[in-house]
Parts: structure tokens; sequence; C-alpha cells
């Protein structure tokens, strides 16, 4: 009877070993199925945004610069080819830039689109504006309205907002100057990816 106990622990130990050995198996095949599944997300968002910048390549980097942070793909454009010098109204020649984020909303149906509006210290435009804030506020604002109304975007995949002058420039994008537009794409089908500017 003491060996068929010894033996009975013996068992005891050598399953639960196998179960731990099982359970580390699982967990193992696990992280590989999130890491596949992380590289293909990757992949996802770096064809997407391979085909957002593509759209603006003609562009010169002094009037727009293009950038990712995690699943955000921003195209900032400097103020001067959307809108009248000195004034919220949007410029004829802004239909070049208008023309390529509407394709880009087209050409992906799970994109979305946040305007961000930054704007200078001091408010030089001939409208009257409170404070910086609204100022942006308006000027996002009518680049949506224009999106809807001349390219049938769909206002339920396009918003706005104004950041005023609290965003410090980047080197990388100062000659678009302190007045300029973000447009910052997003897909709801991608979770959080970090990826280098």
């Amino acid at each position: 009877s003491i060996e068929q106990s010894l033996y009975q622990r013996l068992q005891e130990k050598q399953d639960s070993l196998n179960h731990k050995e099982e359970l580390l198996h699982q967990h193992e095949l696990s992280i590989n199925d999130m890491k596949a599944r992380k590289a293909e997300e990757r992949e996802a968002f770096e064809t997407l945004s391979k085909s957002v910048f593509e759209l603006f390549n003609d562009l010169s980097s002094n009037d727009v610069h293009l950038s990712t942070n995690c699943t955000q793909i921003s195209v900032e454009v400097s103020d001067r080819l959307l809108f009248v010098s000195g004034s919220i109204k949007i410029d004829a020649k802004s239909a070049k830039i208008l023309e390529k984020v509407a394709a880009a909303l087209s050409k992906n149906a799970d994109l979305n689109l946040v305007i961000v509006a930054h704007t200078d210290s001091i408010n030089s435009i001939k409208e009257k504006c409170d404070d910086n804030w609204t100022l942006g506020t308006l000027k996002a604002n009518s680049i949506l309205r224009n999106l809807i109304r001349d390219y049938k975007i769909q206002p339920a995949k396009i918003s706005s907002s104004s950041r005023a002058e609290t965003i410090a420039l980047k080197k990388a994008n100062q000659s678009l100057g302190r007045n300029r537009i973000e447009f910052v794409f997003y897909s709801s089908f991608l979770p959080c990816i970090h990826t280098k500017d």
C-alpha cells in the first residue's frame, strides 16, 4: 500500500506537470496567434497609409507634411493652400487638396476623418472671432461643409475640431506655418498599432 500511495502521488504530480505543459503550450499558441494578428494589422495599416500618402505625393513638402501615429494617418496642409488670405473662406485652389481628401475616403470605405485647425497666436482674420479656438473651429467647419456639399462625403464619416495655437510645431512641419489644417484619417476596424513617424 505504501508503494501504491507513492505511485499515486507520483502519478498526480505527473498529471499536474502534463496539465501545466499543456497550459504553457496553449499560451504559446495564443501568443503566436496574437503576434500573427498584430503583424496582419500592421501590414493592413501600412498598406492603408501608403494608399493615402500616394494621393499627396505630387505636393511640395513645404506645403504638406505626412506622418502616422498609432492607427492615425496625418496629412497636415498649409493654410495658404486652402483659404483666401486673411479669411475663413475656402479658396478655389483648395480643390487640389480636397479632391485628394475625398478620394482617400472614397477609396477606403472604413476610413473616417477628423479635420483639425491649427491657428496662429495672432488673430488676423477679417471675420470677427473672439479667440483662436473660434477661428480654428470656423476654418475646420468650412472644410467639413465643403467636403459634404461638393464631394458628397457622408457626414457620419467626418468631424471637425480646433487646437487654436496650442500645438508646438515639429521641425519636420515648420515650413507649413502656424496656420494649417490637419486631416487625421483613422480606421475604426484597426486597433492601436504603434508605428514610427
